[in-house]
């Protein structure tokens, strides 16, 4: 994807999962009017998030996805590459294993990406860290990347299923940006290797990076 660029923005970056919204309606609207400034290919929100933009008379920046329970998908083209997008279904509160039905549909909606001829399938989840590495760890490899969110700890993109899906989780408080270089993508025969079909890091957004003028004013 050398020269491609693809930017995703995963569930609750405006409120925590199962949380009330403490942020004010100012400061969800100048977050929704910055997130479409910065021009993202696809994201996804939460039910709860969508709610509090709602109620907030915030619009939804365009390409965002409200989550439901069942997959959604969308296709994105970069230049001549094309990635397919699953957004996976919400699991019901408190809930510690996705459903079979849950799982069911992340495979259908892969399924017919596929059928598609996308160059890359990218899933966005909001299950939390212990229900996506039970997911992996079960050998489903319905998508080529698993970009996760919720519970649980942020990391670079590691190798999971049999090195045949990148997992990468997103970090709290916006911090730090997750980036995923990628080289070549693998056959159905090959795999995940680091430094030879991609390259990930943890960009932390520090001072000695200079913020852009036209959101500082929203907030």
């Amino acid at each position: 994807m050398h020269g491609k660029i693809l930017s995703l923005a995963g569930a609750y970056e405006f409120i925590k999962e199962n949380a009330s919204p403490t942020t004010s309606a100012k400061s969800l609207a100048g977050l929704a009017k910055a997130f479409s400034l910065m021009s993202y290919s696809a994201g996804f929100v939460a039910p709860n998030e969508a709610q509090a933009l709602q109620n907030a008379n915030a619009t939804l920046p365009q390409g965002f996805v409200v989550a439901s329970e069942n997959a959604q998908t969308k296709i994105v083209t970069t230049k001549d590459f094309t990635t397919g997008i699953v957004f996976f279904p919400m699991l019901s509160p408190r809930t510690t294993k996705a459903s079979s039905d849950a799982i069911q549909s992340v495979a259908k909606a892969a399924r017919e990406l596929r059928a598609q001829n996308v160059d890359l399938i990218v899933g966005l989840s909001p299950w939390g860290a212990q229900i996506e590495r039970e997911y992996l760890d079960a050998g489903n490899r319905d998508v080529d990347v698993l970009l996760g969110s919720g519970q649980g700890f942020g990391f670079n993109a590691r190798p999971m299923s049999g090195s045949h899906v990148l997992w990468a989780r997103g970090f709290s408080k916006g911090k730090v940006m997750d980036s995923i270089e990628i080289l070549q993508v693998p056959s159905n025969k090959e795999t995940w290797k680091p430094r030879k079909n991609f390259n990930a890091q943890a960009i932390r957004l520090e001072d000695s990076i200079p913020g852009d003028p036209k959101i500082s004013k929203l907030f």
